[in-house]
């Protein structure tokens, strides 16, 4: 048996402009928000919101940075690249909640290209 590489159709492409991607985001368990360029929440999931101790119009428009305070400087630095300049990272951090609650978090970061 051989592999073949499957090419799409224009038509088959175009469906991805489709995908309900507000029902993938808030069906995910995983905390997700989603940042501009100038680092600022522009989205995010009910998950995000219950890790952050927040509701989501005191989340939206708050800098992803804020969040980062007991993180130091170096590393926040290497966060805000990976955002900006479509960096990937993962790591293990400390995330600070709007109670100022410092937690352990699973962080990844990546740059959605669209």
């Amino acid at each position: 048996m051989t592999n073949k590489p499957v090419h799409k159709t224009d038509e088959e492409l175009s469906s991805v402009d489709k995908i309900d991607f507000r029902g993938i985001l808030a069906a995910s368990p995983n905390p997700i928000m989603i940042v501009d360029s100038d680092l600022t929440v522009i989205e995010s999931n009910s998950s995000a919101l219950d890790l952050l101790e927040m509701d989501r119009t005191s989340l939206l428009h708050q800098s992803f940075v804020r969040f980062f305070q007991a993180v130091p400087s170096p590393i926040l630095l290497q966060y805000e690249n990976a955002v900006r300049e479509g960096g990937e990272i993962e790591d293990e951090t400390l995330m600070t909640t709007a109670a100022g609650t410092i937690k352990h978090i699973e962080l990844k970061i990546t740059k959605i290209k669209h």
